[in-house]
């Protein structure tokens, strides 16, 4: 009867059962209940049960999809998730597929009505569980934001953190975080909300910042999302009773009662953004604005300017839902600078087609301060990208036959890896258990140079396991973006099939479509086209050639 044992441990720690003990309890069970079982085991450390994106329990999903068990087995049913429809699916998988479940903890099978109905009870009260100490963490959390104190994450821009001792009511010492104002990177902060109320537009101070090189702390230009989540961060606004009524007529929760006249003090506002989704905002109901330690950077009467300049302008955009036609949007980039290059300039020309200009970005915005690449007719280049694939494709079926004694390649490749990760992962299960046989012995001896002889024995086991598991890391890496060219080939073979006669009867959406399954990037160097085709990325990968391009010219503009 084949087996498959699932363990997992949410760290690597001495604390509950360890991935071992899970494993040979599981053994232990399945030797007492079932005739001449066979183990197959899955284990993930360092995974948490709260969903089921982890590794070997993907690899075991998959598995069990194609019957290749009888039995799985588990230490705990909280191993398999914590997570009610998570662990219901699974179980579906499981039933769907004639695979009995067994989890020993609990002592529940499968195989009786009340074991299944044991286990659904079971994974409710293991997901209450969860849910009750995720909703203790948040409340404690929001406790601590009354305080005014940083809670941690990343520190904003202006700002450095610093710890501050204080002694628990059980008399240890522990830490928090305060804000301070960073005296370098402050003056930048300052200047992106005046320039803001000068220019009145993100647009217009992204490109006032690049044309004078004031740039972020990485090294990196002021993208127009980074200016605007300064604008919108509450910690840079003084706190005073102009600033407390601004958020609380917004509907914030009002934390309020340190604040100080005396003193020069910011903003706190925590619970701004959705769980692990920084870039969607909850609602103003759900902020809770406190009163910080720090020191605020902007005045209050400009923060709040700045809002409503914010919300003015949101509120007066008009988006253009103009469909372009150009071809290359998204792929075409400048060789100079290495920014993409924007389709500006529609026109509609005599003949009823439209005519665009593909320009850098960064000449766009730097106002050509910082790129002053040469522009391209897009309405021009674009037919010539198109004759190009045609004449590629003028012996299509060839193309195609190479292509596909690539893929066969690749699946050869694919295979020898597979044998080649099965006997490193042997080879590592060979060392554990003659580690385990070892420290077994360890325990009959009382001869100290015994002892150390063992001992020597199992370190040279582990120093050898970790550079197995090192090896079938980079293999398994290996192994996938071989995988991913093997898709690109599926990819590359459906487009080039009738490319010719579709792509003249296709809409705009479904022709930029079939050229970027084709293409993979276009630069232009101002006189120069270089076409970059998946089928050269897919050749050099494999036999480790030289990258090379296809050349087109194009007038110069």
């Amino acid at each position: 009867m084949k087996i498959a044992i699932y363990s997992r441990k949410s760290k690597s720690t001495d604390k509950g059962e360890s991935i071992d003990n899970q494993i040979h309890m599981c053994k232990e069970y399945a030797i007492a209940h079932f005739e001449s079982p066979e183990f197959f085991v899955f284990q993930d450390e360092g995974f948490s049960g709260s969903n089921t994106n982890r590794p070997q329990f993907q690899i075991l999903l998959q598995e069990l999809k194609q019957s290749l068990y009888d039995v799985l087995i588990c230490y705990r049913l909280d191993r398999i998730s914590r997570n009610v429809s998570d662990f219901s699916s699974t179980l579906d998988l499981l039933t769907k597929n004639g695979i009995g479940f067994v989890s020993i903890k609990e002592n529940f099978d499968t195989t009786t009505p009340m074991g299944r109905a044991m286990i659904h009870i079971s994974s409710v009260f293991a997901q209450l569980e969860r849910e009750t100490i995720a909703e203790r963490v948040k409340d404690n959390l929001l406790e601590l934001a009354k305080t005014g104190r940083w809670l941690g994450g990343g520190i904003p821009l202006g700002y450095t953190a610093r710890k501050v001792a204080y002694e628990s009511s059980n008399s240890k010492t522990k830490h928090y975080s305060v804000l301070e104002k960073d005296l370098l990177t402050a003056p930048t902060i300052q200047l992106i909300y005046d320039k803001y109320l000068e220019l009145g537009s993100i647009s217009k101070v992204e490109t006032y910042l690049l044309q004078q090189r004031i740039q972020t702390p990485n090294n990196t230009h002021f993208r127009s999302n980074v200016i605007r989540g300064i604008l919108i961060n509450p910690v840079y606004c003084e706190a005073n009773h102009e600033s407390i009524s601004y958020f609380r007529n917004l509907g914030c929760s009002m934390f309020t009662e340190h604040l100080d006249p005396t003193k020069q003090q910011g903003i706190m506002c925590y619970n701004r953004h959705k769980q692990g989704k920084m870039n969607q905002a909850n609602e103003y109901s759900e902020w809770v604005i406190a009163i910080g330690e720090h020191e605020p950077i902007i005045d209050s009467t400009t923060w709040i300017k700045v809002q409503k300049q914010l919300t003015f302008n949101a509120g007066s955009f008009a988006p253009n839902v103009s469909t372009t036609p150009a071809l290359l949007s998204g792929i075409i980039f400048c060789k100079n600078c290495g920014s993409i290059m924007r389709v500006t300039n529609q026109a509609k020309l005599a003949n009823g087609s439209l005519s665009y200009i593909y320009k850098c970005e960064k000449k766009i915005k730097s106002r050509g301060q910082l790129c002053n690449a040469t522009n391209v007719k897009g309405h021009i280049l674009d037919p010539i990208i198109i004759e190009r694939i045609k004449d590629m494709l003028d012996n299509e079926s060839d193309l195609i036959d190479k292509l596909l004694t690539e893929k066969d390649k690749l699946t050869y490749t694919t295979n020898h890896y597979t044998d080649e990760l099965s006997h490193l992962q042997t080879k590592v299960d060979a060392n554990k258990s003659a580690i385990q046989n070892l420290i077994k012995k360890l325990a009959l001896f009382d001869d100290p140079e015994m002892e150390q002889y063992i001992q020597e024995q199992v370190k040279a086991y582990h120093i050898e396991n970790q550079a197995y598991l090192l090896q079938i890391e980079e293999l398994t890496q290996t192994a996938h973006n071989v995988e991913l060219n093997t898709i690109n080939i599926d990819i590359v073979i459906d487009s080039l099939k009738d490319f010719s006669k579709n792509i003249e009867s296709a809409s705009i959406h479904e022709r930029r479509e079939l050229v970027r399954k084709i293409i993979k990037r276009v630069e232009w160097d101002g006189e120069l086209v270089n076409i970059f085709f998946y089928m050269n990325d897919i050749t050099k990968q494999i036999n480790h050639n030289s990258y090379h391009s296809s050349q087109i010219t194009h007038e110069k503009q």
